[in-house]
């Protein structure tokens, strides 16, 4: 509750203020002992020496009306709240810039949404200095990660003069993970003027800049945009001093599920079952065409591959634009319903004349529809034995009930993408 209501602290105290100078005047305009206030100016001086208590003793007893009673307790108590709080802030940013006037072989993550708070934990988990930058004053992760130990600074990770003040030409590692693509390479590009500038300087400030070369790791999603960094690197003035990587939560996630959860040995009867084509869907169906290029026998051979989505025809038509060799590889059948349908209830979305189901991939951008859709599978296909993987964006415990769960005929796995992706041995590694 308290941590809902944080984002709207100032609002809270500025009305406690208005509050207590309203009781306080309505207080001593109540008040009729002898000598008390008669004039305006006399009202408002007195209502402001209840801050201080300096007038509230002036009336007490049955004498005084209750909202003075009330004002000349609250004034006090907001006014200490108030300046117990700018004290702390102002402790808080000169302790932070000392901190950062000295610290050397951090982790600079720009960005704090979900993955981003992820991220920070495991790292700090592990023991590294963690900067993060966020431009987001209200964004309500920014406590949890100062309780983790983590410096934060307000701010847009584009603007140079922030990533020189998170001290990126010191640091070990500089994580980008802003919500969208095109910012993010933004971001990164940011990253490599300052560092180029700094080591321009670097004769001027011997001393401060590390040994070893920068690592930069960008989390991308579109093909698009990580050939568009891979280009820009590749032309980079200074890329013997600064290492660029990109990763992707869906992809090192779909990794995870294939190798570890899913079985994923292939033969020549496997028929997979992917439900969703998203950034998910497709990294798991590039990761199963890559095993199967290896392991099949003749060219000629096509892994079967039936896809769930509710827009299937424009997304594979996408998904194969970027990736047009998956369909040398693969025999798909796409099947474009609602998992909530009465058609996933039927299952009459199963190709006539293919193998059965070898193992279903449950990859919806929905937690929810992914364990309706898992649990819809086990009925319709009851008689039909495979396992059944799902992913999930965080581990809130249904994991764990699952894995209690054991369909007899349909066993049941779980990936839950920010627990097993956004660590320090995946990004890193």
């Amino acid at each position: 509750m308290l941590r809902k209501l944080r984002p709207y602290r100032w609002l809270i105290v500025g009305a406690l203020w208005a509050l207590g100078l309203t009781l306080g005047f309505v207080g001593w305009t109540q008040v009729q002992a002898e000598g008390a206030p008669e004039t305006l100016d006399d009202l408002v001086y007195f209502t402001l020496q209840l801050v201080t208590l300096d007038s509230g003793s002036m009336i007490t007893g049955p004498k005084a009306p209750i909202p003075l009673r009330v004002a000349r307790f609250l004034l006090p108590a907001v006014a200490a709240y108030t300046t117990i709080r700018v004290l702390f802030v102002t402790f808080r940013e000169r302790m932070q810039w000392l901190s950062l006037m000295r610290i050397r072989n951090h982790t600079v993550i720009c960005g704090l949404g979900r993955k981003a708070l992820y991220l920070a934990r495991s790292f700090r988990e592990s023991g590294h200095r963690v900067v993060v930058i966020e431009d987001d004053t209200q964004n309500d992760r920014i406590p949890v990660v100062r309780e983790l130990g983590a410096i934060v600074l307000i701010g847009s990770p584009k603007d140079p003069f922030i990533l020189r003040q998170a001290a990126i030409q010191r640091a070990q590692t500089v994580i980008i993970v802003d919500e969208d693509d095109d910012d993010n390479v933004a971001i990164a590009a940011q990253v490599e003027n300052v560092i180029q500038e700094a080591h321009e300087t670097r004769n001027i400030f011997e001393g401060w800049f590390r040994d070893d070369n920068l690592k930069v790791i960008v989390h991308l999603s579109d093909p698009v945009y990580i050939n568009l960094l891979h280009r820009q690197t590749q032309d980079s003035a200074i890329k013997e001093h600064i290492e660029f990587k990109t990763f992707n939560i869906f992809r090192e996630a779909a990794q995870v599920m294939w190798s570890q959860h899913a079985n994923g040995k292939l033969t020549a009867n496997s028929h997979l079952l992917v439900i969703g084509l998203g950034h998910f869907g497709q990294s798991l169906i590039l990761r199963a065409a890559q095993d199967w290029a290896q392991m099949r026998e003749k060219e000629s051979d096509r892994l079967h591959v039936t896809i769930i989505d509710r827009d299937a025809t424009f997304d594979f038509a996408s998904f194969t634009q970027a990736y047009p060799h998956v369909e040398q590889l693969c025999d798909f059948h796409l099947a474009e319903i609602d998992v909530r349908s009465h058609a996933m209830l039927t299952g009459e979305f199963y190709p006539a004349g293919k193998p059965p189901f070898s193992a279903a991939y449950v990859c919806i951008d929905n937690d929810h529809l992914c364990l309706y859709s898992a649990f819809t599978l086990t009925e319709t296909f009851a008689e039909m034995p495979f396992p059944i993987s799902i992913r999930l964006l965080a581990d809130t415990g249904i994991s764990t009930w699952l894995l209690d769960y054991q369909h007899e005929e349909h066993p049941l796995s779980v990936v839950t993408v920010l627990d097993e992706v956004c660590t320090t041995k995946i990004v890193e590694g």
